[in-house]
């Protein structure tokens, strides 16, 4: 949580590349047994998996002033042949992130649909999601030009239009002064941008006072209870006093709240 300075993200086409090519190197290949096979004879007994002893998990975010930002450069023949870079994305602003997610280990008990037997059940583990809370506040969302000028472009352009007119000169000039203005935004992974001062637009295009996500505690039923009201949920997890909880504390009159100031969410 940071009351001073704001929290940024910033999202571009070559930061999900390299995000997609880092997972990739935890994939399934990673997963095959290590020191078997003919060089080492004798195959040791498998090892437990970690998500064996991970009984529950509980996960909670605190952000003020949080900026996300996506953006994609554009590159063209024509705007190159302007000396000009252009970059087009949105950028959404927040001023408070509250988020609490509750996960447990529960063992769900069904009839076997194949067996005849009415004792006979089947029995299915989940790292089931039983409880969330988000809440987001002031939240204004704004699509976002930022033209920088890059003149050494125009000699490696050699059939540009001299009357090419830029197609974002519609939207709203505003000052890079402006709080959704971040320079950040617009850096590739590969390239800086050099214009210091660049043309800046934007126009809004949504706002919400507050938008609510709430799921509802999940009881567990046990096997004693009535087969009808659907498949028995058994666990002994859930209510480990394992992080300060925030669950019910940001949201504890959620009921009460008006829909035309609030976007709310329940499921059970």
């Amino acid at each position: 949580m940071d009351q001073t300075s704001s929290n940024s993200i910033h999202l571009t086409p070559r930061v999900f590349a390299h995000f997609w090519s880092l997972l990739k190197l935890f994939d399934t290949a990673l997963a095959l047994p290590i020191r078997q096979g003919k060089m080492w004879p004798g195959a040791r007994p498998p090892s437990e998996k970690f998500g064996r002893h991970l009984a529950t998990l509980k996960l909670m975010l605190c952000l003020d002033n949080l900026a996300i930002a996506h953006t994609y450069k554009q590159d063209s023949q024509d705007s190159w042949g302007n000396g000009e870079i252009p970059s087009v994305g949105v950028k959404a602003l927040v001023n408070s992130l509250r988020a609490d997610l509750h996960l447990r280990d529960q063992e769900i008990r069904s009839q076997a649909e194949e067996s005849d037997d009415s004792k006979s059940f089947k029995y299915t583990r989940t790292k089931a999601l039983y409880g969330a809370e988000v809440r987001m506040t002031d939240i204004y969302m704004r699509a976002v030009v930022a033209i920088f000028r890059e003149p050494d472009l125009q000699s490696v352009v050699t059939s540009a239009h001299p009357d090419f007119e830029s197609p974002y000169g519609v939207a709203p000039l505003s000052s890079i002064n402006d709080v959704a203005f971040d320079k950040d935004d617009y850096t590739e992974l590969d390239w800086l941008p050099t214009d210091q001062f660049p043309k800046f637009h934007m126009g809004e295009v949504a706002s919400c006072p507050e938008f609510s996500f709430v799921k509802k505690i999940e009881e567990v039923r046990q096997p004693s209870d009535d087969s009808t009201q659907g498949a028995s949920k058994m666990s002994k997890f859930g209510s480990e006093p394992s992080h300060e909880c925030i669950m019910g504390r940001e949201l504890g009159n959620y009921m009460s709240l008006s829909f035309s100031a609030h976007a709310d969410v329940f499921l059970r």
